[in-house]
């Protein structure tokens, strides 16, 4: 495990590790669901593929309508033929965002595949287990319940980010500047660091 920067302006740990060649079909990307998954929602592999899913590149909330906790799940690709075919399994709406497609499941029938899944992110684990508990009870009563869950996973996050820049910096002794938007180069001098304010995206140099 490294520390390393995100190109979205943040810093976060990069894990490695070595496979055995059985795991190649895993690694294999299409547009399409794999072969090796059979398109049956009772079937044990496909769970375990759809959890997943979710686990890389879905959602799992609560919101209120009507005064009620509903209940949504949404899984976000650029591979809008794969979330079609999962669609005609699992159900739910397909819809276009930006630069890529949503697969969205509502209400009861989230809670229902929430049920089916053995989903192993600790996040959304949380997030799972409070929507199937709470779904459709009065939002008044859940909400402070959400919010405390949402707040707390925000936080650790933010620790994870900090440590991993800390990290960053004692093995650098750099720190990656995102989008410095001046019209002409510049340097800004503070006790301890320096950084070239004319660049789109440069480094701040630590000084010893």
């Amino acid at each position: 495990m490294r520390p390393g920067y995100n190109s979205r302006g943040y810093y976060q740990y990069h894990i490695s590790t070595y496979l055995h060649h059985s795991f190649e079909l895993l690694l294999k990307k299409s547009e399409n669901m794999p072969d090796w998954v059979p398109q049956s929602s009772d079937d044990l592999t496909f769970q375990a593929y759809l959890a997943g899913l979710i686990a890389a590149e879905g959602c799992i909330r609560l919101y209120n309508a009507n005064s009620r906790a509903h209940a949504l799940l949404h899984i976000t690709l650029k591979k809008p033929k794969l979330l079609r075919e999962l669609s005609m399994i699992i159900g739910g709406r397909l819809y276009e965002v930006t630069r890529a497609w949503r697969l969205v499941i509502y209400g009861k029938a989230a809670v229902a595949l929430l049920r089916h899944v053995d989903i192993r992110h600790e996040e959304k684990v949380e997030k799972a287990r409070l929507v199937m508990d709470h779904a459709g009870e009065r939002w008044s009563n859940v909400e402070p319940l959400w919010l405390e869950t949402v707040n707390r996973i925000k936080v650790q996050v933010s620790q994870y980010k900090a440590q991993a820049r800390l990290e960053y910096i004692r093995k650098h002794g750099t720190l990656i500047v995102r989008k410095l938007d001046y019209r002409r180069p510049r340097y800004v001098k503070r006790p301890g660091l320096w950084y070239d304010g004319g660049r789109e995206e440069g480094e701040v140099h630590i000084q010893s």
